[in-house]
């Protein structure tokens, strides 16, 4: 029993021509140069997850001023003028709360000493918030639900 369109002139047998064409022509690719052509075109490669940048918090037990300093970079180059976390899109400081905090040491203030105060390694802190977003992203301006429950994840506003 024959299958109409199965036979030498059928689906398999274009297939055969086809490889045998590809296997014979001068300039064609070969068929194994074709079958890597499709699995590099099926299998999409996961892009990279960009770390964020990390962040130590201080707060003076003489003038009670609290700032974060930058610990570890996202990346080559960056620091807090110029990574995305801190930019225009993220007004409030940093998604994730910083690493440490300890006191700083007397008269290491930025905001009553300003020779130290560096913005693109140091930030001060003019509020603090505890809450969780949901939503679009971390900005205000993109949509989404604040909770502001007790005792909460940190988070600040920064000068």
């Amino acid at each position: 029993m024959q299958v109409q369109g199965a036979g030498e002139e059928g689906v398999c047998g274009k297939w055969k021509a086809a490889v045998h064409n590809a296997r014979n022509a001068p300039h064609s690719p070969s068929l194994l140069q074709l079958k890597v052509r499709v699995v590099k075109t099926i299998v999409q490669r996961p892009k990279p997850v960009r770390q964020m940048c990390k962040t130590l918090y201080f707060r003076s037990r003489a003038c009670g001023h609290e700032w974060f300093e930058l610990d570890r970079p996202c990346g080559a180059g960056m620091n807090l003028l110029t990574c995305p976390d801190f930019g225009s899109s993220q007004p409030f400081g940093p998604i994730e709360k910083p690493r440490r905090s300890d006191w700083a040491r007397p008269y290491h203030c930025p905001r009553c000493d300003y020779k130290k105060y560096d913005m693109r390694y140091r930030r001060m802190m003019i509020t603090k918030r505890n809450g969780w977003k949901i939503g679009m992203g971390p900005g205000r301006r993109e949509g989404g639900v604040d909770f502001y429950p007790h005792n909460a994840v940190a988070c600040c506003v920064v000068m």
